[in-house]
């Protein structure tokens, strides 16, 4: 298909047509649903079935076409800033078209094109779903880990078995946070390496005993 077909000509003489459905009779005859002569003289019945069709194949197909046309030029000449119209004809208004847009038609490449870019941004909108659900389970585990681990931390009055308990319910929380580069996490549970300026948290007061 060529960019030299005429759509509005078509419309023009498909609405000057008499309406449809048209009906091809035996005798080779075409009838429209008016009442009168024929639309046509008596063909061979496989004419007179393509007339007959054609009155409502074509309005289908002349949809199909105006759907598939577009234009296709530089930005500017799109949004119509350019000044090619006005280097072309003086007189030419401020929102002439230019000259140098192109008209044309979807082809069967462009149509592949266009399925393969759709399959593509499904794809993409299943691994994204995927992910909001993942980080979803994700928040809901580090929120709880938080809850457990500021309980924990605050449990000042421990024995050594509830300080044993809490350092390797830390040590298991932070590899799970190193591992998931959880930075939430990780300043929750604060330095493991504390500096003489900050010095690390007691777990228990020189009054705890052991229970």
């Amino acid at each position: 298909m060529t960019t030299d077909i005429d759509l509005d000509a078509i419309e023009t003489r498909t609405s000057a047509a008499d309406p449809g459905p048209w009906t091809a009779h035996p005798d080779g005859l075409v009838w429209s649903t008016l009442i009168g002569d024929p639309v046509s003289g008596s063909v061979e019945q496989p004419n007179a079935e393509f007339i007959a069709h054609a009155r409502t194949d074509v309005p289908a197909l002349l949809a199909i076409a105006k759907a598939a046309r577009y234009e296709e030029g530089a930005g500017p000449c799109m949004d119509g800033e350019c000044e090619h119209a006005a280097e072309d004809d003086e007189n030419a208004p401020e929102d002439a078209t230019c000259p140098l847009i192109v008209t044309r038609y979807a082809t069967a490449d462009d149509a592949i094109e266009r399925d393969n870019l759709l399959a593509e941004l499904q794809q993409e909108e299943v691994a994204h779903q995927a992910t909001l659900r993942n980080q979803s389970a994700l928040s809901a585990k580090v929120q709880e880990q938080k809850v457990a681990i500021e309980r924990l931390i605050g449990f000042r009055n421990a024995t050594v078995a509830e300080r044993q308990e809490l350092a390797d319910r830390v040590k298991a929380v932070r590899e799970f946070a190193e591992k998931t580069n959880n930075t939430d996490l990780l300043a929750v549970l604060g330095d493991p390496h504390p500096s003489e300026s900050r010095p690390p948290v007691v777990f228990d007061r020189p009054e705890a005993v052991a229970r």
